[in-house]
């Protein structure tokens, strides 16, 4: 399936939020992988600052534990048509009401599916 403009636009944009900005110390890096193919999401806690760095979600022990628990590979689990990853790091959302990227990943989840 290839993505419509439209959902690349969200992906985009959602990517690109930074009104959380004053309130991360190590600055906003949306990092999440989502498709419209996707049969599975993940939602996880607040990316830590190996992932932060790297901007692969899970990319740390936890997620090498995670993909032990599932029994897939990096390689499955890294596939965006396969599996969605959406780590919770727009937790701050309580206090700035909707994010912009929190708005967009909504809208992504909701993308038709075909």
């Amino acid at each position: 399936m290839v993505l419509t403009g439209t959902f690349k636009r969200l992906i985009a944009e959602a990517k690109a939020c930074t009104i959380c900005a004053a309130h991360l110390p190590l600055g906003p890096h949306p990092v999440f992988q989502i498709h419209p193919k996707a049969k599975i999401l993940i939602a996880g806690q607040a990316p830590g600052v190996r992932v932060h760095e790297t901007g692969i979600p899970f990319n740390d022990p936890s997620g090498d534990r995670l993909r032990a628990w599932m029994g897939v590979s990096r390689e499955t689990f890294y596939d965006a048509e396969k599996i969605a990853i959406m780590p919770m790091g727009c937790q701050l959302r309580w206090l700035l009401k909707e994010t912009a990227c929190h708005h967009c990943l909504i809208q992504c989840l909701e993308f038709p599916r075909s």
